[in-house]
């Protein structure tokens, strides 16, 4: 019970994080130095709120799901994002040379929650 309260007042704050950039980016110029800082922080928020639902996954319990994902999108997702600039930000002599196949690669995943 205690996870589905927490989950579901960190879905109320992630609301603002994810909506209010969104607002912000609708009238911004798409040359705008602010539209790269607020686009991270959008999918920073939306990132959180998957999390927070799957706490809220795990409160139902016995649901199986199979997803099938993009290893690459993923991984060049992650290269985009806040954390990862922070990373860099601390190891500023860590170079890293980032090739992904221009085809898909998936891999199939399957969680019991």
């Amino acid at each position: 019970m205690l996870a589905g309260g927490v989950a579901h007042d960190l879905n109320n704050t992630l609301g603002s994080i994810i909506g209010y950039p969104e607002i912000l980016l609708m009238d911004l110029p798409l040359e705008s130095p602010f539209r790269d800082p607020l686009e991270k922080i959008q999918k920073t928020g939306m990132k959180a709120a998957r999390i927070a639902n799957d706490m809220l996954a795990l409160t139902r319990r016995g649901i199986v799901t199979t997803e099938v994902f993009n290893l690459n999108a993923i991984i060049t997702d992650y290269f985009k994002s806040l954390e990862f600039d922070r990373l860099i930000t601390y190891h500023r002599e860590v170079r890293l040379d980032i090739r992904t196949d221009e085809k898909p690669l998936t891999s199939g995943a399957h969680f019991s929650t």
